[in-house]
């Protein structure tokens, strides 16, 4: 019957147990390297196998004791030892935390998911204040104006430089950010600068003050005087086979010079543009079927040719510098057939 139970068995089990406990796991014969015993493979095929640990978690639960007041000194030659393994556990341990958490740089608080490191500088239109605002002291009206609110008016002007707008509508547009909820009056403004009625008198009339203490009124025909020649500045307009165009602008380098002229060669119009630098850098002039660039590694004078350029179209003339943190200035060059 199955619930029976074998005598020859039970008694064999008895045995092996009797046997297993009054003798070591290891005996003297598998010490010497003979085969080890039945009982001994036995233990060995019954042993569990413990669950892996990583390196790093090893640390968590290693203790390592270099000195051992209480116990024997340590024999020489075990120090090297524990003094690698310890080494060991410590850079796996930083490696996982650095693939775990990477570190940030010393301007950034928090690593984002989205975090983007391009290697290429993009060529954006607006410009930064810190190399061009040096222009504010040539230009007339710009004195009357802060650096700082120079800096926000020469944003908008590089944006509405190259529109097909009227001036009056150009000049508003630069202009309404400062007065979003005044649009009718500065309107009325912009249209009596452009024709003219804006003269000496009529601005001593006003006692025009520094931007800081003025009103709202005085400040807007600040602002649309200082935009205008920031326009104008900006603008370089060649007649073709006439006189060279020519503006400047100083930045925080030195002078930058630049100058267009429209001539008609053996092998068509050409719009040619010359530029003294102050400092190294490149120009690039775009236009409706594509942008020709010219650089130089060092101050001096740079010349590009454009053959058969559209008339009367605006062309954009990015000048930028090397070596420095800034957005392009922009100035817009204007080849027409005739006055």
């Amino acid at each position: 019957m199955n619930n029976e139970i074998n005598p020859d068995r039970q008694l064999s089990e008895c045995q092996f147990f009797e046997g297993s406990e009054s003798q070591p796991l290891e005996t003297a014969s598998s010490a010497a390297g003979e085969p080890a015993t039945s009982a001994d493979q036995l233990a060995n095929s019954s042993r569990v196998e413990e669950p892996g640990w990583s390196e790093a978690d090893l640390l968590d639960y290693e203790e390592i004791d270099v000195f051992y007041p209480n116990d024997e000194p340590i024999k020489l030659g075990e120090i090297p030892t524990v003094k690698d393994r310890f080494e060991s556990l410590l850079k796996n341990r930083l490696r996982i935390e650095i693939q775990e958490k990477p570190p940030l740089f010393p301007w950034e608080t928090e690593l984002g998911a989205d975090a983007i490191y391009p290697d290429v500088i993009s060529d954006p239109t607006v410009p930064n204040p810190s190399w061009w605002n040096a222009q504010r002291e040539n230009l007339k009206w710009s004195t009357f104006l802060p650096e700082t609110v120079f800096a926000d008016l020469l944003t908008p002007c590089q944006k509405v430089l190259h529109s097909t707008l009227q001036q009056g509508a150009k000049l508003v547009e630069a202009v309404e950010s400062f007065f979003p909820q005044a649009s009718d009056l500065l309107n009325e403004w912009a249209g009596r600068l452009v024709l003219g009625e804006v003269r000496d008198p009529e601005l001593n009339k006003l006692q025009l003050p520094p931007y800081e203490t003025a009103n709202q009124q005085q400040q807007m025909v600040l602002l649309l005087l200082a935009a205008r020649e920031i326009l104008d500045t900006l603008t370089i307009t060649c007649f073709l086979n006439k006189s060279v165009g020519l503006q400047e602008w100083q930045t925080s380098l030195g002078l930058l010079t630049v100058q267009a002229q429209y001539q008609t060669r053996d092998y068509g119009n050409c719009l040619m543009i010359l530029a003294k630098l102050p400092a190294g850098g490149c120009l690039q002039l775009k236009g409706n079927h594509g942008e020709i660039t010219a650089r130089r590694t060092e101050a001096g004078y740079v010349t590009m040719e454009l053959v058969d350029p559209e008339p009367n179209h605006i062309y954009r003339l990015n000048v930028l510098f090397y070596d420095c943190e800034q957005n392009p200035l922009c100035f817009a060059i204007y080849p027409r057939m005739m006055s």
